[in-house]
């Protein structure tokens, strides 16, 4: 009996784990097969209620970066737009305040929309749960 206990806590533990992230498609012209994903656990209040307080665009990056796990985001060109959350420091590392400089207009002001939308989803069932 022990041993089934241990096995059924390890297949919650190991599903807890492996959430898919949650994605939100980019809607702009140019832009329709890239895409933003956001972390799907460990959402707070505080993370929306710091969200809405915040009217510096500098203090909204360690927000982001905070949520976000990744992008597929392009230039004009057409080459990909790297995404690099975190610089080295002396003392390991910390949020890299030039993550979305190289973000055209039309592509931060839609990254920045997207974090209420993946705040909103992240209340919901993951859908690849079983």
């Amino acid at each position: 009996m022990a041993t089934e206990t241990t096995a059924s806590a390890a297949v919650e533990t190991t599903e807890a784990t492996t959430q898919e992230p949650i994605r939100i498609d980019c809607t702009l012209e140019g832009h329709e097969q890239e895409y933003v994903l956001y972390k799907r656990q460990g959402w707070r209040f505080r993370h929306y209620r710091l969200w809405e307080q915040t009217r510096d665009a500098d203090a909204l990056i360690p927000q982001l970066v905070e949520r976000l796990q990744g992008w597929e985001l392009r230039d004009e060109a057409g080459q990909p737009i790297p995404y690099v959350p975190y610089q080295a420091t002396r003392d390991g590392a910390e949020i890299n305040p030039e993550v979305m400089d190289g973000l055209t207009p039309d592509l931060a002001a839609w990254l920045v929309r997207t974090f209420r939308q993946a705040y909103s989803r992240s209340a919901l069932p993951n859908p690849n749960a079983s």
